[in-house]
């Protein structure tokens, strides 16, 4: 026997997350990116933040291109959470691969 929306009134709302998640899932992809030349970054660790310059050659894993409200790309580089400006990435990096996280 098949439920209905009036039998089951979350039932709708699950389907309407599930094609929200769907969709998301879609869309987790990762940038990589190698610096052309160094580049300063902040990075930011429990108990160690700061200011540190990568060196050119080192990569740069983004999962969102797009600035928050300050101009910066939230990434990982050599195993720490970093953050740099959309316009350094743009200037001193170049695309190397864009890789499905699912």
């Amino acid at each position: 026997m098949r439920n209905t929306d009036a039998e089951n009134p979350q039932s709708s709302g699950a389907a309407e997350r599930e094609c929200s998640y769907q969709g998301e899932m879609a869309n987790n992809r990762i940038s990589v990116y190698r610096f052309k030349s160094p580049v300063t970054v902040v990075v930011n660790r429990p108990r160690n933040s700061g200011l540190v310059q990568l060196p050119a050659g080192s990569t740069f894993y983004a999962a969102d291109s797009k600035p928050d409200s300050d101009g910066m790309i939230d990434g990982i580089s050599r195993g720490d959470m970093v953050k740099l400006f959309s316009r350094d990435l743009e200037e001193l990096a170049e695309l190397v691969a864009v890789e499905n996280i699912f």
